[in-house]
């Protein structure tokens, strides 16, 4: 589960590396905004190296999602938002589950007692 649950979390940010560099491309999202989204994608893609690279690259799409639903529609879509929200919650259970370090669950284990 720990191997599915990683080859999700990098799908997941090759799509938003592919879908940031198609919409800069086509001229829907400005540049700074294109950056903002690769940016927060490739720290998904290092997840693998720091806990922290997947908590900041995980809030950063979602605050992105935001972000990108003002500079496409000029508003924000309640129910796409909703539905990104439970994916970067499903994605980030998972990830506590199954991907993050054993030793890093022990010191939280030990944290809490």
């Amino acid at each position: 589960m720990r191997l599915m649950t990683q080859i999700l979390i990098y799908l997941y940010a090759l799509s938003m590396l592919i879908g940031a560099l198609t919409s800069g491309i086509m001229g829907e999202l400005s540049l700074p905004l294109m950056v903002v989204n690769l940016g927060f994608a490739l720290l998904l893609c290092l997840t693998h190296f720091s806990r922290w690279f997947f908590w900041s690259g995980i809030v950063g799409l979602l605050v992105c999602a935001l972000l990108n639903g003002l500079a496409l529609n000029g508003q924000i879509t309640l129910t796409y938002f909703i539905g990104r929200l439970l994916f970067t919650l499903a994605i980030s259970a998972l990830y506590v589950r199954f991907v993050q370090q054993p030793s890093q669950k022990k010191r939280l284990r030990q944290k809490s007692s």
